[in-house]
């Protein structure tokens, strides 16, 4: 709450002007001929997977060989991290899989949401009362939503993420038993 009030006391009196240039828009105003960080940031992953020969780092090895990986960047963001001792994360659930579980994590990742997403759209086919209708549909709109935004945010820390994917793979038919039990 106290993050709130302070956000807002910052947008209301002008103070947000004096500190979002310096930390939000860095990369705005360097203009587009840099590459994106984010672009800078999946390459990274790659080569240090392949240095690894895709087996992954482990849990925190990213972080803690975050310097040695990105030390030559060439994007301006990178180094300064790089040079002042701080380190990004790979800005991907997918790449984020890939550097600390390897490949086999990946597929693991990846099957489990095809598997999901494949059972959420046989559920849609089979008959339902309207109230688990709109559950479903639910659902999968929370799986897609898991799908799109882990291409460009790592979530897997965030406790909402977890509530998200939990909720979007639990298995709704038990629901309409219970509910054709009571009435």
């Amino acid at each position: 709450m106290s993050a709130f009030l302070i956000g807002a006391a910052l947008l209301r009196f002008g103070g947000f002007e004096r500190v979002a240039p310096l930390i939000v828009f860095n990369r705005l105003e360097r203009g587009v001929n840099e590459e994106n960080i984010r672009i800078t940031l999946w390459k990274g992953v790659i080569e240090a997977s392949s240095q690894t020969h895709f087996i992954g780092l482990g849990i925190g090895q990213f972080k803690a060989r975050f310097a040695e990986f990105f030390r030559d960047s060439a994007n301006q963001d990178v180094y300064e991290m790089v040079t002042f001792g701080y380190y990004l994360t790979a800005h991907s659930d997918y790449f984020t899989v890939l550097i600390v579980y390897g490949i086999v994590g990946l597929i693991c990742y990846l099957s489990y949401l095809f598997v999901a997403a494949r059972k959420r759209f046989y559920q849609l086919q089979l008959p339902a009362s309207p109230d688990l209708r709109r559950f479903q549909h639910l659902q999968v709109l929370l799986l897609l939503s898991v799908v799109v935004f882990g291409f460009a945010h790592e979530s897997f820390t965030s406790g909402i993420y977890w509530f998200t994917l939990t909720f979007a793979t639990k298995n709704l038919q038990g629901i309409q038993e219970v509910k054709g039990e009571e009435r």
